[in-house]
């Protein structure tokens, strides 16, 4: 995710201002006695039983829809144990990256411990690029930290908060197992390891963060967006891992010694390790056997979970889609050079990433399916692949409201005849934003931006709505890149013809 920027050269100074920063972090030279406290308990395993209790209860509050935000779970005392009376609201900036670093902060202040987070990282900087012009850290190559900040870097618990937001980005947690003084490391995957509070690094440029891992070993996420929403998942195929020196996959957090402020030593993370690593496509059910200990799980038990997730993916995105509603009522805005990597408007409004993942979920359940049925047990198990489907058309509609403000219902069959329809142009009508067309009928008829200009961008983006798998990182996105034709993911239309 794109990081947001306030002006940083007041905020971050470089390794060469450092004294000794090669051979022991230090503190930015920010901090104050007016700022807030370090405290002094440790990091040890009371702490991080602690902590993901605290992950836990925001994540399952989520789930339970008691909060959408990151904001709202932190600010609701009944979800939040931290939260005081006096305590002030926070206003928190929730994308991606910002999440696990920042409730961990938050809980390590609350709970009388140290804080310590990196705040300047950099990696080798690629050959074609421009003279002059400076490297996205996001996704160069061998990241590694050159400044440190901590807790004493704001004077308020609200001003930590704006000041990761404005900092750290996903390049944070891109480092391999061999880098030391990192906020996280990669872990080996074994019962205890990943657990709630462990963080999830797609080197594509996403990160999540753990809340529960059932006994089945099925892992579920928080996940932040650049619209300040909170939703939820499993590990499904869709998430990358990359390869080690990217340090993909799941991380644990450094503990921070409580008198040094020194990170904990590689040699002494007794889960510090590289395991996880060249698995490919069946990392994710690799990393269930690993987690529940070589337990099956019963294929229509996975099929169940493969379409939950769909449902609360798009029913998730009515949200998403909702708060761009007012560009549509404007100009017609720009395309970004790349639509994954933008800001301003477009990062907080736009869809691309969310809608590129569910079209790769929808194709995730179909090579499940077709994975599956080619065993003895295939002609039962499609069977009951098709009543699960059916009876998900009952149980999972998503209900949207139209530009004129009526509620426009849509089933999970709907979704998938219109998939590489749906648009992730906030500068579109809702309509568009959900897949309706001049042959919809009365659905598109109340879009606000059937003008011949927003009709054309729509149909020039149709080949940026059949992409699934991501483009490379950086990788400039305009009309016309993406495949001519989409994949065929239709998972009813599969489900028929194996019937047959």
């Amino acid at each position: 995710m794109t990081p947001r920027r306030i002006p940083l050269r007041s905020l971050l100074l470089s390794c060469a201002l450092l004294a000794g920063c090669a051979a022991e972090p230090t503190d930015d030279g920010e901090s104050s006695d007016s700022d807030l406290s370090m405290g002094t308990k440790a990091w040890d395993a009371t702490a991080e039983t602690e902590w993901s209790t605290f992950i836990a209860g925001l994540g399952n509050a989520r789930e339970a829809g008691r909060c959408t935000t990151l904001a709202q779970c932190l600010n609701d005392p009944t979800i939040n144990k931290y939260k005081a009376a006096s305590d002030t609201d926070l206003n928190v900036f929730a994308d991606c990256s910002k999440v696990g670093i920042g409730l961990r902060g938050y809980f390590a202040i609350k709970t009388g411990r140290p804080f310590k987070y990196m705040s300047e990282v950099e990696g080798d900087r690629p050959a074609n690029l421009a003279p002059g012009k400076e490297p996205d850290f996001r996704y160069t190559a061998n990241n590694h930290p050159i400044a440190w900040s901590t807790a004493r870097s704001a004077p308020t618990m609200q001003g930590l908060f704006n000041r990761i937001a404005s900092l750290y980005h996903s390049g944070f947690y891109r480092m391999g197992p061999s880098v030391e003084n990192d906020d996280t490391y990669p872990i080996d995957i074994r019962p205890g390891t990943v657990r709630p509070g462990t963080v999830y690094y797609d080197p594509n440029g996403h990160v999540l963060l753990v809340y529960k891992v059932d006994t089945n070993g099925t892992v579920h996420f928080i996940d932040g967006h650049p619209d300040n929403s909170l939703s939820y998942r499993i590990l499904t195929t869709d998430l990358a891992v990359g390869g080690v020196n990217q340090g993909g996959g799941f991380r644990n957090f450094r503990p921070v010694d409580s008198h040094t402020l020194a990170y904990a030593p590689n040699a002494s993370l007794t889960d510090l390790g590289s395991t996880q690593y060249g698995h490919g496509a069946a990392y994710a059910e690799w990393v269930r056997m690993q987690l529940s200990g070589g337990q099956a799980l019963a294929p229509a038990d996975q099929f169940t979970q493969l379409v939950d997730q769909l449902c609360t993916d798009v029913q998730t995105r009515v949200g998403a889609v909702d708060l761009g509603k007012p560009l549509a009522t404007g100009a017609l805005g720009d395309l970004p050079a790349n639509i994954y990597g933008a800001d301003g408007d477009w990062e907080s409004f736009s869809t691309p990433g969310r809608d590129q993942r569910l079209r790769s979920s929808f194709r995730g359940l179909v090579q499940f399916i077709n994975a599956t049925a080619g065993t003895a047990q295939g002609h039962a198990l499609v069977a009951t692949y098709t009543n699960l489907w059916k009876q998900r058309q009952a149980s999972c509609k998503v209900t949207y409201t139209s530009s004129t403000g009526n509620p426009v219902k849509l089933t999970l069959n709907d979704v998938q005849a219109r998939l590489f329809q749906l648009s992730f142009d906030p500068y579109e009508c809702v309509e568009m934003r959900w897949g309706a067309t001049p042959t919809s009928g009365a659905e598109y008829a109340s879009c606000n931006t059937q003008d011949a200009a927003h009709a054309q961008r729509f149909k020039d983006e149709q080949s940026l709505r059949n992409i699934i798998d991501r483009p490379a990182a950086g990788t400039p996105t305009p009309i016309g890149f993406g495949p001519a034709a989409h994949e065929d993911v239709d998972v009813p239309a599969l489900l028929a013809r194996l019937a047959r």
